[in-house]
């Protein structure tokens, strides 16, 4: 039995972590940590979790296997550190850490003590996305020439409307927290991308917010794509286009469907 210790108890280890790890053969949530008592404990009496901790040493004193990393990203360097020098397996969530130089560190800390690090890209596994994936790989596509990835935030969302969401201390606020997700999507069809233009505003009614949507253009080795993300959409989505020289596929990740053009 694999023993997961979860750092950090909000919205995504409530809804998404926990949740997720019940449903997995062979896995156990052993153990949960924050640093606020009072959520480490409502976390655990929600979810039937055996001991809680608000402080990540004495966890891994508890002997975890692997140590889930649910915080905000500006404190993920130290707690990941501390779990991998600890001999944990590191799963965290997205963006895994401020700056390259960090993100660098961490993996050479995961050689050097012979464990997994792992960041949340987890619509890499969507079954559209897989399914898009391998039509590629199998040359159905033909030569990708071009990639356009969106990215729908509901104007409603949480992290929008509540104005002391810690995504709005980051550098390029909320879109710093969820362009992880299209990035990767696209660096998967496109080599060696460079940012060629960048369009940021802030169009909305939240004050508190740096940009609410963002146009960006790359140019890959292989062909040209697109992220497109708005923060002002009455409905939340992911899409993929990917355009090859034999067919067209459209990437429905919210439907889990993908729709095939040929000329």
């Amino acid at each position: 039995m694999l023993k997961i210790g979860i750092v950090g108890g909000g919205h995504i280890v409530r809804h998404r972590h926990i949740p997720i790890f019940k449903k997995i053969n062979g896995v156990e949530v052993f153990a949960v940590c924050d640093k606020v008592e009072s959520v480490a404990r409502s976390v655990a009496k929600e979810f039937g979790v055996k001991h809680y901790f608000t402080r990540l040493s004495d966890m891994l004193q508890a002997d975890v296997d692997v140590v889930d990393v649910c915080t905000p990203p500006m404190t993920h360097y130290p707690l990941i550190v501390e779990a991998l020098e600890a001999g944990c397996h590191v799963l965290a969530e997205k963006p895994l850490g401020m700056t390259v130089k960090e993100v660098d560190e961490m993996y050479r800390i995961a050689e050097r003590n012979n464990v997994k690090l792992c960041v949340v890209h987890q619509n890499l596994f969507n079954p559209a996305f897989q399914r898009a994936f391998h039509m590629v790989k199998e040359g159905v596509v033909g030569d990708v020439l071009g990639v356009d990835v969106g990215t729908y935030i509901r104007r409603d969302n949480y992290m929008c409307v509540n104005k002391d969401h810690w995504c709005h201390k980051l550098p390029g606020g909320i879109f710093f927290e969820i362009l992880p997700h299209p990035v990767y999507l696209l660096q998967t069809f496109l080599k060696n991308v460079e940012p060629v233009g960048v369009l940021a505003e802030h169009l909305g009614s939240y004050s508190w917010m740096k940009v609410d949507e963002l146009k960006v253009l790359v140019k890959g080795a292989n062909g040209v794509g697109s992220i497109v993300a708005s923060c002002n959409s009455p409905f939340h989505g992911d899409s993929l286009y990917v355009f090859g020289s034999k067919m067209c596929l459209q990437v429905d990740l919210w439907g889990r469907y993908v729709i095939k053009y040929r000329q």
